[in-house]
């Protein structure tokens, strides 16, 4: 079952940079703009992929959630609350170009969702693995979203890198840090 549980994140983030990485393969012009991966759900030609890469991010980690929800439930309230971040930034990010309330919704979506994704690195960085590779994926975490940030500031124009870096040393700890967690708690449960 454990290793269910580690199998569903992995199919998950593979479908989130996955469809991102199509979007991009599709549409390269953000890298270099001011325009983040949420541009890529507004546009006809990759709204498909940008639709699979939330969707399936959040199903997969919801399903990961459900599995493991007897062994660690703070790891169980936390994917389940990423994976209803993954869709509220899904679901805002189709009419956000409507009108500045829209817009509004859907930055307050994606703030929620870095600064969890911070906060849960963290978590899982510090507390649960423990390691100096897992504190270098971090901080390239934290590079990403402070690359992120001064973009909303306007001091340079790489929001879409900012997010990418991001999304994968979030990837790249959240897999490894669960398979950690999971393969200690599989030691614990047979003592």
């Amino acid at each position: 079952m454990k290793h269910s549980i580690v199998a569903a994140l992995v199919w998950g983030q593979v479908s989130l940079i996955g469809g991102l990485a199509v979007c991009f393969a599709l549409v390269p012009s953000y890298l270099h703009s001011e325009g983040g991966v949420s541009n890529y759900g507004t546009l006809r030609k990759t709204v498909v992929f940008y639709t699979l890469a939330f969707g399936l991010a959040a199903f997969f980690t919801g399903l990961a959630a459900y599995r493991q929800r007897r062994y660690q439930k703070a790891l169980t309230y936390n994917l389940y609350i990423l994976t209803a971040l993954f869709m509220f930034v899904l679901l805002s990010t189709y009419p956000y170009k409507l009108n500045d309330f829209l817009g509004y919704v859907h930055e307050l979506a994606d703030i929620a969702y870095f600064v969890f994704v911070l906060g849960f690195s963290g978590w899982l960085c510090l507390v649960v693995a423990r390691s100096w590779w897992h504190i270098l994926w971090l901080l390239a975490l934290v590079i990403g979203a402070g690359i992120s940030l001064i973009t909303l500031l306007g001091l340079v124009h790489l929001l879409f890198i900012g997010q990418l870096v991001t999304a994968l040393a979030f990837a790249v700890l959240l897999i490894s840090c669960v398979s950690r967690l999971m393969t200690s708690t599989k030691t614990l449960l047979e003592n």
